[in-house]
C-alpha cells in the first residue's frame, strides 16, 4: 500500500485532500485508481487508510476509512550528529539511518569535513527534508526524523541528551554496549566523524564537555558504515529491534 505524508491541514475528520504534487505523484506516477487504498500520515504518530474517491492531478481527494494505530517508532531517542562529506555519502547516510530509526539529525563542521561552506549545505536542506520523507514513507514509520541545520563541531558538543557518544577509532576500551550498560535512557546523541576521522583534540573537547569514547569495533569503518552500525547497535541495545 502506498504511504504519503502529508501536512496536517489536509487531513479533515473525514476527508484527506491531497495537494498537487501528492495528487501528480497519485495520478501519473503511480497510476492509482478510484476506489484504491493509501494510508496518509500527519507526522504526528497518526496514520490513516484512505480510499481515493476522487482522482485529479492537480488535486485528489481521499476518505478516510479507519485510523491506524500501529506506531512503528522505537521510543530509544536516537540523535545523530555527522560530519558533513559529499553529496551522496550524506544522503545514503541520512536514507539507511532513517530506515534504521533515528530519530534527530545534525550535520556539523569537523575539522576534516570535505564540506565548509553553509552556502553549500543550505541549497541542501529541501533536498535532504525529501530523501528522509521518502525513507520513512517506504520503511513504514510514522513520523519523519528531523534534520537540524549544520553547525560547528563545537557547538554541537552542547547539544542536550543523557547519554552522548562519540565514535573514535583509537578507542579500544569501550563499545556502545559497555558505555550504555544500565542505561535506561531514552535519549541517546552519538557524533560521527568524517572521512578522516576527528582529531585528537577535537575528541578531547568532546570528553571535555562529558562525551563517552567508544569503539564500534576493531576494523576502521567508513563514516557511512560507523552511522548505520552506530545507530543499529544503539537500538539494539535497548531491544528496539526485536
Amino acid at each position: 500500500m502506498n504511504r504519503f505524508f502529508l501536512p496536517a491541514n489536509t487531513i479533515q475528520t473525514a476527508k484527506v485532500q491531497f495537494p498537487a504534487d501528492r495528487s501528480h505523484q497519485i495520478v501519473r506516477v503511480l497510476r492509482l485508481q478510484k476506489g484504491d487504498h493509501v494510508c496518509v500520515l500527519d507526522n504526528t504518530g497518526k496514520s490513516y487508510l484512505v480510499e481515493l474517491v476522487e482522482l485529479d492531478a492537480k488535486s485528489c481527494l481521499g476518505e478516510i476509512i479507519e485510523v491506524l494505530t500501529n506506531d512503528t517508532e522505537p521510543k530509544t531517542n536516537v540523535h545523530l550528529i555527522v560530519a558533513l562529506t559529499q553529496r551522496e555519502k550524506f544522503e545514503f547516510i541520512l536514507q539507511k539511518c532513517t530506515e534504521i530509526g533515528v530519530n534527530r539529525f545534525t550535520p556539523v563542521f569537523t575539522e576534516r569535513s570535505i564540506v565548509q561552506g553553509m552556502s553549500e549545505v543550505e541549497k541542501k536542506a529541501e533536498r535532504w527534508g525529501r530523501i528522509v520523507m521518502e525513507a520513512s514513507e517506504q520503511c513504514h514509520r510514522t513520523r519523519i526524523p528531523h534534520i537540524d541545520e549544520a553547525i560547528p563541531l563545537k557547538q554541537s558538543l552542547l547539544i542536550d541528551a543523557e547519554q552522548k557518544l562519540i565514535a573514535f577509532e583509537n578507542n579500544h576500551k569501550f563499545n556502545i554496549h559497555s558505555a550504555l550498560s544500565g542505561s535506561m535512557d531514552e535519549k541517546i546523541a552519538v557524533l560521527i566523524g568524517p572521512e578522516g576521522g576527528f582529531s585528537q583534540q577535537e575528541v578531547e573537547l568532546a570528553i571535555a564537555n562529558g562525551w563517552k569514547s567508544v569503539s564500534l569495533g576493531p576494523r576502521i569503518l567508513r563514516m557511512e558504515t560507523a552511522s548505520m552500525v552506530a545507530a543499529t547497535l544503539i537500538l539494539d541495545h535497548f531491544g528496539e529491534l526485536d
